[in-house]
């Protein structure tokens, strides 16, 4: 076999780029043809629609000419009578009688009866039946007649005749002598005679015919086999004065409401329009018929376009996968870090990839061509080789260690794994042999086996090994009757180092920091990085003292600052310290005090040390229990709000009520906040106590306004980390909306701490909180660290002072100073101050006489339920004031 020497292997197929290109062409095309199609397909059935409108208007068009010319003719037939009548008119009338019975007879086809009245309105002959006295006087067809102009023949409106007794269409006509009217001659037509000839037409039983006057009466309509008269027809144009003699239009209709192309004709002489309308869903069922065989053709033809193009496309997918497949695989051949061989089924090497040539040292023109035996070091017997070819050709694979020669001479033990390829038939195709050096294969093993025992930062065992030599220490302890001591390890304020100068420099502190462990711990401590920035260390055969003295030498290992990078970090550590078996027998129990113990030592000020003891042990219980019972106070309904009454110094008045949360725990009784606030905040329970908080206020608040109550603002507290986290602003509007209660209502109190990690965005906070109508207080005001100078960017509308002041303004000159100085500032801020926490008369004087707006504390009032303060009167119709201790 010829030799290669760029490649081991074929690189064919079409780049991944033109199978793209192809393929957008095909999609390209495609869109264009649906879109020819469709649109050829569109335009044909709207040009079919047109023709069929088309069609139809000029169909009505031509009857309702046909229909007018009928009816000129009828028209004209009844004036000729009505002239002949008035020829013979005589005083006597005698003539005239004659002339009508003979008259009767040549239009009795038309008109079903000739009436003869004279100048008011008297019937004085009718060819039908009447008694005498019968007077038209007030019918329309008469009263037209009274004054000039005459006219030749008027057309009336359909009338219920007086003689007849039948709807009738009038023709009536003036008898004039000496321009004076003498009489009228009525000749009745039934709608009938129209309806006769419009049944002729052989019209669809939904199309229509109608006559119509000029003022829009509807002479008769007819729609089948029924008739409709005496209907007014409004706001249609075609009957206007300037509208054309004939045209067309479609709408539904006035009088049944159904669609119709309409076409018209008028006759202007007798103020007479005719109106033909076809039923559009009729006269449009053969374009529905053609419409519809065309979109299911187009519909079917687009179907099989989508279905050859879709068809293309995967023939393309397929071909690009198989590429990228066969380029995938081409680099897994070539970058893989095992040799690879290929041979034909004769042994001769057909292909080998770039690991094979580096680690036998031949080339790919040196080996292909050749069989695998110019490997074959000669340490291996013929035993060897037939058990390998009779395991190989009966399972189809083989693997094992087999010493092999480089091009060198050099040997070199290979882990080898042969697999057969066999055809269709079952026919040897090719052998595949890979292998690689053991060696490195036991460098890697060896690695592998390290990163699954210690961290790959800092190389300190991990937590698993920690927790294993914790159990080896357990086990062996009580047979020998040690102690023994676990030290829970933070580092101090790690996340700022993170935050400020980025990740790396934090990993680089955290393996400068396993180093210095690592030496003050000894050589017999077991050290290991426990997760994040904490770090565990075991110090067998251990008492307090010795473990004392190692965390003392911990922390003193620790006061020369670490380098990284530019920057010196001097970083300390909290050390928590649990012994065995005085804090715990097992290593969940031991871990968890020693934890328990680490965060007291933060709670001291942070790079200390501390050993777990029994108050720890009771505040751990004590966290527990808050922990697993405050979702249960607040799922059960264990939870009231009472409320404390903020008062007017100057008045008396209660000006504000703020809501304070009691906790009636079945076991303990009624628990007030400082058994189990502190505790909520160390976790995230606080948020969810804050919530039910502000949504009982707000239910309270609601109650009061629907019974009538006029009450003061209702404040309550926010906590910093629900503020901070933004859960605050949507909680407020929340409780609002639910309760439709006023803003003004509400008030919120905020501590400083709050508003010092992001005073941006407190300021925006606050200023929504403003803006939708809240008071805003800062709560415990002077025991933080709030800058003065963005303190008057805050839309805030009181200063609290913290009741430690007030509760040392009798003892401590400091305090007045402090209160005096709040005092001061909130009126500088143009906003007031309430003091919390007076409890007697000296306090309130005090407090008064420094300018202080408001006040709060047992002197006016305790914390009392919505009850209570409805008893006390603090909640009434009007306005509540407190003047003496309660």
């Amino acid at each position: 076999m010829p030799a290669v020497e760029n490649s081991s292997r074929p690189r064919n197929g079409v780049p991944r780029h033109s199978n793209r290109r192809t393929l957008a062409i095909t999609s390209a095309v495609l869109l264009f043809l649906l879109t020819l199609i469709w649109s050829a397909t569109l335009w044909d059935i709207s040009r079919s629609q047109k023709e069929v409108q088309s069609s139809v208007e000029i169909t009505t068009r031509t009857l309702a000419r046909a229909l007018s010319e009928h009816m000129m003719s009828t028209v004209k037939r009844l004036e000729l009578a009505a002239r002949e009548l008035d020829e013979s008119w005589t005083p006597s009338g005698e003539e005239m009688i004659v002339e009508a019975t003979l008259l009767k007879k040549s239009v009795g086809d038309l008109a079903m009866q000739i009436t003869i009245v004279d100048a008011t309105g008297a019937v004085n002959y009718s060819t039908l039946p009447f008694a005498a006295g019968v007077s038209i006087a007030d019918r329309e067809h008469f009263k037209v007649h009274l004054t000039p102009p005459w006219r030749d023949i008027y057309v009336g409106k359909p009338v219920l005749g007086r003689v007849s007794g039948k709807w009738t269409i009038q023709f009536s006509s003036p008898i004039v002598r000496d321009n004076k009217l003498v009489g009228v001659t009525v000749l009745s037509v039934e709608p009938d005679y129209f309806a006769s000839f419009f049944r002729s037409l052989g019209l669809n039983p939904l199309d229509s015919i109608d006559v119509i006057r000029s003022d829009g009466t509807l002479l008769v309509r007819s729609t089948g086999d029924a008739l409709i008269y005496g209907h007014v027809i409004s706001g249609t144009s075609y009957l206007r004065e300037d509208s054309p003699l004939s045209g067309n239009f479609r709408r539904p209709s006035q009088i049944d409401g159904i669609e119709r192309i309409f076409g018209f004709y008028k006759l202007s002489h007798y103020g007479l329009t005719f109106v033909v309308g076809s039923d559009v869903q009729k006269a449009f069922i053969p374009y529905e018929q053609i419409r519809a065989i065309t979109l299911w053709g187009t519909s079917l033809l687009s179907i099989l376009l989508v279905a050859l193009a879709i068809l293309a496309y995967d023939s393309v997918r397929r071909r690009d996968d198989a590429n990228r497949q066969l380029e995938l695989t081409g680099q897994v051949f070539d970058f893989t870090g095992e040799a690879i061989c290929i041979t034909d089924n004769n042994t001769n090497i057909l292909a080998v990839n770039e690991s094979f040539c580096r680690l036998t040292g031949y080339s790919q023109a040196e080996i292909i061509g050749n069989t695998p035996r110019v490997l074959a070091s000669g340490r291996h017997g013929k035993e060897f080789y037939r058990h390998m070819w009779d395991q190989l050709l009966s399972t189809g694979w083989w693997e094992g260690e087999i010493w092999n020669r480089k091009q060198d001479g050099s040997h070199y033990l290979e882990w080898l794994n042969i697999k057969v390829v066999r055809d269709l038939r079952g026919t040897i195709t090719n052998y595949i042999g890979v292998f690689a050096d053991i060696k490195k294969i036991a460098v890697t093993q060896r690695r592998i086996e390290f990163l699954a025992t210690h961290d790959e930062l800092t190389q300190l065992p991990n937590r698993a090994v920690f927790c294993d030599r914790f159990r080896n220490a357990l086990d062996s302890c009580p047979s020998k009757g040690c102690t023994f001591a676990v030290l829970f390890i933070d580092i101090d304020d790690f996340k700022i180092v993170n935050d400020s100068i980025g990740h790396a420099a934090g990993d680089n502190l955290l393996k400068e920091m396993a180093v210095r462990l690592t030496t003050a711990a000894g050589p017999n401590a077991v050290l290991s990085r426990f997760g994040g920035d904490e770090f565990t260390l075991l110090l067998e055969e251990a008492d307090e003292a010795v473990a004392a003295a190692i965390a003392q030498r911990i922390i003193e290992s620790l006061r020369q600052p670490i380098q990284v990078g530019d920057f010196e970090i001097y970083s300390g550590v909290s050390i928590g310290i649990a012994l065995y078996p005085v804090h715990g027998s097992d290593i969940s129990t031991l871990l968890q005090n020693a934890d328990s113990a680490m965060y007291h030592a933060k709670e001291q000020g942070k790079n200390t040390y501390s050993f777990f003891n029994d108050d720890l042990q009771i505040k751990a219980a004590i966290q527990l229990q808050i922990e697993s019972g405050l979702p249960r106070a607040i799922a059960e309904n264990e939870l009231i709000l009472h409320y404390q009454p903020q008062v007017e110094l100057d008045s008396g008045r209660v000006v504000g009520l703020e809501a304070l949360v009691r906790w009636q725990h079945p076991n303990d009784g009624m628990l007030f906040p400082g058994k189990f606030i502190p505790q909520a905040e160390k976790s995230r329970l606080i948020d969810r106590l804050g919530e039910w908080v502000a949504d009982r206020a707000a239910a309270q608040i609601a109650e009061w306004l629907s019974a009538g109550y006029s009450l003061p603002k209702v404040s309550i507290n926010i906590s910093p980390s629900q503020f901070l986290r933004g859960a605050a602003l949507p909680m407020i509007e929340r409780i609002l909306a639910k309760y439709s209660i006023p803003p003004h209502l509400l008030a919120i109190e905020l501590t400083e701490s709050a508003l010092m990690s992001d005073p941006k965005e407190a300021q925006r906070t606050l200023g929504k909180f403003r803006d939708m109508g809240l008071e805003i207080s800062i709560d415990d005001f002077g025991t933080g660290f709030s800058s003065l100078s963005s303190l008057r960017h805050y839309p805030i509308n009181l200063l609290k002072i913290d009741q430690s002041f007030v509760r040392d303004l009798e003892q401590a000159p400091d305090a007045c100073a402090i209160t005096q100085t709040v005092i001061d500032l909130a009126r500088y801020l143009g906003i007031s101050s309430i003091a919390e926490g007076i409890e007697n008369e000296g306090q309130f004087t005090k407090i008064k006489m420094m300018g202080c707006n408001i006040g709060q504390g047992f002197f006016f009032s305790k914390a009392l339920s919505p009850a209570e303060l409805e008893q006390k009167g603090i909640i009434t119709m009007g306005t509540a004031t407190i003047t003496r201790p309660t």
